[in-house]
């Protein structure tokens, strides 16, 4: 059952298909309702190849766009969709899908507790995997985690009353369905119980999804109509075990849970099964089975300290009065009882052979362990009170192997009264006399039906005849031998088998709570000491804490350049030189990905938390060398302090993860101490990126154009490519308020595909629709982000095949930051481009290092000079100089440039005067739509 033995492969369905954001709700919801088996379904997907569903009894279905995932429809987003009143007729896939949402990457997965806390944490029955590349390759889902675990053993021993859950609502028959879907939305359950001076079943998404693919109106439609009446009952008593089982023979999902008057008092669903694997329950679990068997080992010892007491450990000085058989019977018991007395096995052994050579009064005898890997080597130590001993004696035979013949494993004892009469080999007569032997008996001693030894006893002062009733009573005693051997190994075997258990219940509760990478504390740890700091400060308000939510900048930018491998390496380096900076009393953890908390407790004031954000921004100063990289980072940090006053330790954690959001817009690499005003901006800020990630989908990103000249053919050569955002509420959204928000969540990935994709596009249609030579040309601004993207090559050249646009006539701009920030791959990268033709621009040229030291080895072939030297040529001398030597020197090593922001006649005069090559500005044009765009070109063309 433990979980850290799972592959990922047996708790994930890679059979899985998706739906695309434009896919109609109605035919997902008859999606749902078919379990995927319907027939035009099938249809569907040969047409689209888009649909599919994870299993009937999830109701869950994934909605990707070219095997990325973008949201989750579950049957509680329709429900709470339905609940609205909003037209379902006209309603898309994007509209009722959840995002973000929980998921797991391949490479994060360490084994099912990360699943299942996932699954604890988000309230869900399915988890989506991603690869590294954030493409989809499966789910996996509770029925399957389920199945993998096998949690029978834990099952039994917990009752259901322990993890059902007491909140019911209840509503009559007579309401209308779409009021029980409201109602459902309104207390945040999945179902709702249909009462009538009792339940009389329930009614949950499946019923109200199978309602609207009949078409019926939810506003008429009363509950009692739709109930389904298969509402199974269980007693509050009852094992999980039990409810488990009966959920798997009917195939649902929940149980009703009754007391001993049959009242309905609880509900118990699936997904809280999954609370018998909490850490705590386990270790109580493994903790119960070591009592147990600490009590069974004690109660065994007691029966044999008690079996000794009541038996006559001395033999009667005179037996005459007794048979023979009946002084054996009384012997065999007597000895048997004796090596019984313990279970150390050196000790039965021990205590078995002085007991036989006592009662046979001869001169050895020895225990052999049959061993299929003896080397032929004896070795003999025995002492005895005359002169047969033997001491330290080596002797090399195989004389103990050649004698376990079929008689012995048919349980027969072997005797020799002498051995140069017994017909031996003079080998083994000669391998005797070194022994000192003169007649030897040997009894075998089975295990089942194989030979597990031998007792082998000598006699040495004389040839000895052994009798029929020696031979018979050791014989009888070889199985009461083997008996106490065999309760000995069990022992042995239990010992063993429970010090492996304290070790995989010691590595389990440590995974649990420790993150797998770095050995820090994980998320679920550092929230149960954070509750706990929480808790302390309600009853001690002079106790403060503060929490610290650290977050690295541009950790993404490493990750995806070079390789998770590098970046696991500076998430571990990270992890050993933040420690230097804290006490032993702090908890210092990981979140996950490239985020950190601390909790500082027991401090005097902020000054305290602020001191140590300052000394670990200081040791991230120095750079970091992985496998030959040198790499640098710096933190954005969020400080909260306990004296704002907690009622939760998700609300202190919230606010923390603010503040260092807060940080990151102010510039990164430093550190903000949240205020409650920030509440509200986070709020806004999440909405937003809800907005953003609906924008696509929604065709609410708009590419405006402006115009670039030629100052020396007066002619417009080509375009600038701007995004807008369309905002539905807000109206026209320039970059500047939204792309850093693209950055920090990867949003801009698929922006900047589209951006690329949409200006190709539309520049070939002009070209076809308006032939110039040399043919317009587009340019494109690439974040870098976009750069260092393992598919940033692919993406550009797939673009530029499928748009059939020359690579000559695209531009792709960056700033000179994306150089320096990722010199390696930015070079690389664009070198690789350059070559297919297209050409790399350095965007607001002035602003960043400037250097043209570096200029001369970088694969650049323009340089834009930003709008701030242009605004000044025309007023200020300096920077009519400036200008003119970024000209001169550009051209000295072979660059155009192009001057951004010409806004007047006297800029564009002072740059004509210059000598300069392109110009771009409000003077030329401002930003325009394509149609705008569009009729400035049919202009030129008509004056030329």
């Amino acid at each position: 059952m433990y979980s850290s033995f799972l592959s990922l492969s047996a708790v994930v369905d890679s059979s899985i298909l998706t739906v695309t954001p434009s896919t109609p709700l109605g035919e997902i919801i008859n999606l749902i309702n078919s379990g995927g088996s319907d027939p035009e379904t099938v249809k569907l997907q040969q047409v689209q190849d888009n649909f599919s569903v994870i299993s009937r009894g999830n109701n869950s279905i994934l909605v990707t766009r070219d095997r990325k995932l973008l949201g989750i429809i579950t049957s509680r987003e329709i429900v709470r969709f339905i609940a609205s009143a909003r037209e379902i007729d006209k309603a898309l896939a994007a509209d009722v899908m959840a995002s973000p949402m929980a998921t797991l990457k391949e490479s994060d997965f360490r084994n099912a507790f990360t699943i299942l806390d996932i699954c604890a944490r988000a309230q869900i029955d399915i988890v989506p995997i991603l690869s590294d590349r954030e493409t989809l390759v499966g789910a996996a889902t509770l029925e399957k985690l389920l199945q993998a675990l096998e949690p029978s053993g834990l099952l039994k021993y917990r009752s259901v009353a322990e993890f059902m859950t007491k909140k019911v609502v209840s509503v009559k028959p007579t309401v209308s369905v779409l009021a029980v879907a409201q109602i459902m939305v309104k207390h945040g359950v999945n179902f709702v119980v249909i009462s009538d001076d009792g339940p009389i079943g329930t009614i949950a998404a499946p019923e109200i999804l199978q309602a609207l693919a009949l078409n019926r109106d939810l506003r008429s439609l009363p509950a009692g109509e739709v109930t389904n009446a298969s509402f199974d009952l269980l007693d509050r008593d009852a094992s999980l075990w039990q409810a488990h089982q009966m959920m798997q023979r009917l195939g649902i999902q929940k149980l009703g849970v009754v007391n001993h008057q049959a009242k309905l008092v609880g509900i118990l669903p699936q997904l809280s099964i999954l609370g018998i694997f909490n850490p705590g329950i386990l270790y109580g679990f493994i903790e119960t089975l070591q009592q147990q068997l600490g009590t069974l080992k004690r109660e065994k010892l007691d029966l044999l300290q008690s079996l000794n007491k009541n038996v006559e450990i001395s033999v009667p000085d005179s037996v005459s009065g007794m048979q023979q058989e009946t002084e054996r019977d009384y012997l065999l018991a007597l000895i048997s009882m004796r090596m019984r007395q313990s279970l150390d096995l050196e000790e039965i052994l021990e205590t078995a052979a002085l007991e036989i050579r006592t009662w046979l009064q001869t001169d050895r005898v020895f225990i052999y362990l049959c061993d299929p890997n003896w080397n032929g080597l004896v070795s003999i130590e025995s002492v005895s009170a005359i002169r047969w001993s033997l001491l330290g004696v080596n002797l090399r035979n195989d004389y103990f192997e050649k004698i376990t013949t079929d008689t012995l494993i048919r349980g027969n004892a072997i005797a020799i009264g002498d051995i140069y009469t017994a017909g031996l080999e003079r080998s083994d007569i000669e391998f005797l006399e070194r022994l000192q032997v003169k007649s030897h008996l040997i009894v075998p001693i089975s295990k089942g039906n194989s030979l597990w030894g031998m007792m082998i006893i000598h006699h040495c002062t004389e040839t000895r005849q052994w009798q029929a009733a020696e031979i018979d009573f050791l014989e009888r005693f070889s199985p009461q031998l083997a008996i106490s051997i065999h309760q000995s190994s069990l022992l042995e075997q239990s010992q063993v088998e429970l010090a492996e258990r304290k070790l995989a219940e010691a590595q389990l509760l440590h995974n649990a709570f420790h993150d797998s990478l770095t050995n820090l504390p994980n998320r679920a740890l550092f929230m149960d000491r954070l509750g706990h700091a929480v808790e302390r400060t309600k009853h001690h308000h002079a106790h403060l804490f503060a929490v610290l939510f650290i977050d690295l900048d541009r950790f993404k930018v490493v990750n995806d350049g070079l390789g998770h491998t590098i970046g696991d390496q500076l998430l571990i380096e990270i992890a050993q030189r933040l420690q230097t900076c804290l006490y032993s009393s702090d908890t210092f953890a990981r979140l996950g990905g490239d985020e950190f908390t601390i909790l500082l407790e027991d401090i005097a004031d902020n000054s305290e938390a602020i001191a140590i954000a300052n000394r670990i921004q200081q040791v991230l100063l120095e750079s970091f060398n992985l496998s030959g990289y040198e790499v640098f980072t710096s933190a954005s940090i969020g400080i909260v302090i306990s004296s704002s006053g907690y009622e939760e330790a998700e609300s202190v954690l919230r606010d923390a993860d603010t503040a260092m959001y807060r940080a990151k817009a102010r510039g990164k690499a430093q550190y903000v101490v949240f205020e409650p005003a920030m509440y509200a901006g986070a709020i806004t800020r999440l909405q937003s990126e809800n907005d953003m990630r609906k924008a696509l989908e929604r065709n609410e990103l708009k590419l405006f154009y402006q115009p670039i000249m030629s100052l020396a053919t007066k002619k417009i050569t080509g375009f600038e490519a701007l995004i807008r955002w369309h905002h539905p509420e807000r109206g026209f959204i320039f970059p500047i308020d939204f792309i850093g928000l693209a950055e920090e969540t990867g949003l801009i990935i698929s922006i900047g595909e589209w951006v690329l994709r949409e200006a190709c596009r539309q520049l070939i249609e002009w070209q076809r629709q308006f032939p110039v030579d040399p043919p317009l040309s587009v340019s494109v601004n690439i974040s870098s982000l976009q750069v260092t993207h393992i598919s940033f090559l692919g993406l550009v050249e797939q673009i530029l095949q499928e748009t059939g646009l020359n690579p000559r006539c695209l531009k792709l701009e960056i700033t000179e930051s994306t150089i320096m920030d990722n010199m390696a791959i930015a070079c690389q990268k664009f070198e690789h481009l350059r070559e297919q033709g297209v050409q790399v621009y350095i965007d607001d040229f002035g602003t960043g290092y400037s250097s043209f030291k570096y200029l001369q080895d970088l694969p650049i072939d323009v340089l834009k000079i930003d709008q701030s030297f242009i605004s000044k040529i025309a007023s200020d001398d300096n920077s009519f100089e400036i200008v003119k030597s970024i000209m001169a020197l550009a051209n000295s090593i072979g660059m155009g440039v192009v001057a951004e922001g010409v806004e007047t006649i006297e800029q564009l005069k002072c740059l004509e005067k210059m000598g300069q090559e392109s110009v771009q500005g409000y003077f030329i044009s401002r930003p325009v739509d394509s149609l705008a765009a569009e009729q400035i070109i049919q202009e030129l063309q008509a004056s030329s």
